[in-house]
């Protein structure tokens, strides 16, 4: 089995900081223009993956390994590093496929069926491969779909690794937002001290969340902009703002690169330079998870027939309200 993570950091080593590199400064067309958003979203998975990995070498720290339903701010007021499993294949699919046929393959010859979510396939498989962070514990919910329900526990029983499973309720009224909080206050909480060796701090989980609620309402601004006809970035650069923040909510460094995308819009339109690579004739609303596996799908959308790419159900879901940081409640 290979050592734990070493495709992850090589696509850092030998894709991200190179291009990071190449791109700045560059303004070739069509997407020059936007190349200092680019650099700063290369720059913050670099920093994200690399704090994976310094995390699994220190006795002090450790992984948390979180499921696409929840959020990391208490991981970070734990000083854990975090990932998000969910978007794991999306890392590696823009980078290197055989990567993940690799992982469908070794999924698939464990006996998980070739029709489970390609998503819970290639978890597996990297699970099996080895390719998962050490020193690290899972927590997962019931929520949002059936496949995480699944290999969730398979991942536990493959790796032996810590695994707390909360119960998300189907209904969103007072009742239910009090009884996911006690599992948070009751379970959670416990759960990361066990983990950690640590106590929970307030005070260090309310400077988390107001960091958060920085983020978050820079990210609902971005958005804002969006509305404007044509939209100020392009498709493959709107997605990045909401992936930014499930992975790094309440971290300074993702609220500074969520500022650069919000000032940069927020400039474009306010200039009225918001012209985007390709004119732009169609705007499109895709239903469900966009394609990770393709990232030249949506530049082709917008050059050949001027269709771009305005909202999705995993970038468009800005609908949260800021934490109020004020009372315990």
């Amino acid at each position: 089995m290979a050592e734990a993570f070493q495709r992850s950091i090589g696509i850092v080593n030998d894709m991200l900081e190179p291009m990071a590199r190449l791109l700045k400064g560059d303004t070739t067309p069509p997407y020059g223009a936007y190349s200092p958003l680019t650099v700063a979203a290369i720059e913050h998975d670099v920093a994200h993956y690399r704090d994976i990995a310094a995390a699994m070498a220190d006795p002090n720290r450790k992984v948390a390994m979180f499921e696409f339903g929840l959020v990391p701010q208490l991981f970070y007021a734990f000083d854990c590093a975090a990932l998000c499993l969910e978007f794991f294949p999306g890392f590696h699919a823009g980078a290197n496929m055989s990567t993940v046929y690799d992982f469908l393959e070794a999924a698939e010859e464990a006996g998980v069926p070739s029709d489970t979510c390609s998503t819970d396939r290639f978890i597996v498989g990297a699970t099996l491969s080895g390719e998962l962070p050490t020193n690290s514990f899972f927590v997962t919910s019931s929520s949002p779909c059936d496949g995480t329900r699944i290999a969730y526990p398979i991942l536990q029983k493959i790796l032996d690794c810590p695994m707390l499973f909360l119960d998300a309720p189907f209904r969103d009224d007072r009742e239910a937002v009090k009884y996911y909080a006690d599992q948070l206050k009751d379970q959670l909480i416990p759960f990361l001290e066990e983990q950690t060796g640590r106590k929970f701090d307030i005070d260090r989980f309310r400077e988390v969340i107001v960091e958060s609620n920085q983020a978050y309402e820079l990210l609902v601004d971005t958005r804002e902009t969006y509305r404007v006809k044509p939209a100020p970035h392009y498709g493959m650069l709107r997605a990045l703002p909401y992936m930014l923040y499930l992975e790094g909510a309440g971290r300074p460094r993702t609220t500074e690169t969520l500022r650069l995308f919000c000032e940069d819009a927020t400039r474009r339109v306010r200039e009225g330079r918001t012209e985007g690579p390709f004119p732009e004739k169609h705007r499109v609303m895709w239903v469900h998870v966009p394609p990770f596996y393709d990232y030249e799908l949506f530049p082709w959308m917008e050059e050949s027939f001027g269709a771009t790419l305005v909202v999705d159900s995993l970038s468009g879901t800005c609908i949260l309200e800021p934490i109020d940081t004020s009372s315990l409640e």
